[in-house]
């Protein structure tokens, strides 16, 4: 596991670049227009500035639905604050 103590701050500007400049981190990011290429786009772009490959068990739609929920995740099994 990683020690990032950024990540959060990375995750939310990717999320800005990728779909909004505002949003609450329990906003469904359907809603604000992500679809399966956004969410490929988004995950890649974590992935490479977080430099962590996310499992393939964990790339299912409910881990990536809101703000909260990518934090969730990452701080589960690939970040350590």
């Amino acid at each position: 596991m990683q020690t990032y103590t950024g990540y959060r701050t990375v995750v939310d500007q990717l999320v800005k670049e990728k779909l909004t400049d505002s949003f609450l981190p329990d906003t469904d990011l359907r809603i604000l227009g992500m679809d399966s290429f956004k969410t490929i786009s988004l995950i890649s772009s974590i992935e490479e500035k977080l430099e962590i490959v996310i499992d393939d068990e964990d790339l299912i739609i409910d881990n990536f639905l809101s703000y909260n929920q990518i934090i969730t995740l990452l701080s589960s099994k690939y970040i350590k604050d």
